[in-house]
């Protein structure tokens, strides 16, 4: 099973350290990194999930305010999810393919 996202791409460093926040567009973001993400400055929680190299999911986690969250660092490609809804989020396993938009 798969599912798919359209996700915009934080390709800067200051991009990635900016991340959601004061990001009021609803559209999922995806970057690499190793070094896990927090959500200092953000108001509400965000889904983030934790991709392998062929894109399947590997974690899943609710991430709420002012929190870190770090994974196991063989995985660094990563999508943020606003808005977050268990309807909208991936499941562990599951293949995610996604399209870059600007």
């Amino acid at each position: 099973m798969s599912k798919s996202l359209k996700v915009r791409s934080l390709n800067t460093f200051w991009k990635k350290t900016r991340g959601l926040i004061g990001i009021t567009d609803t559209t999922p973001v995806y970057f690499e990194t190793r070094w896990g993400i927090h959500t200092y400055f953000l108001k509400g929680p965000i889904g983030v999930v934790i991709l392998d190299n062929e894109s399947r999911v590997q974690s899943i986690k609710v991430v709420k305010p002012n929190r870190t969250y770090i994974w196991n660092p063989l995985f660094s490609r990563v999508v943020e999810i606003p808005n977050v809804r268990a309807k909208n989020m991936p499941k562990v396993g599951e293949k995610l393919t996604y399209s870059i938009t600007e």
